[in-house]
């Protein structure tokens, strides 16, 4: 959903339906909870939670991290530089298989 810039949706129906069909279609969600996120993200870290996805989420060091997303979370992935999240999350999917 992150992805859609305001006006391309005119109904928020169809801007949540679309982002559930798009969401149904991946084996995970990756989000990023640095700058404790509200609204969409949140909505479909839900989504994905619900129809059993992977909920994979990075944050960088030292980020509070709340009880509701950690609650949902498959992994959780610390990072400095962003680029540190890519051998954990390579480990991740070959331990998925």
């Amino acid at each position: 959903m992150e992805k859609y810039q305001r006006g391309v949706f005119s109904d928020p129906h169809e801007l949540m339906n679309q982002a559930k069909a798009e969401l149904l279609k991946c084996d995970a969600l990756l989000i990023d909870v640095t700058d404790a996120p509200s609204g969409g993200r949140v909505i479909e870290a839900g989504m994905a939670f619900a129809h059993d996805k992977m909920v994979i989420v990075i944050a960088k060091r030292g980020t509070a991290i709340g009880v509701p997303i950690a609650g949902i979370a498959t992994a959780t992935i610390e990072y400095d530089d962003i680029d540190d999240i890519l051998e954990p999350l390579r480990a991740l999917f070959r331990a998925e298989g």
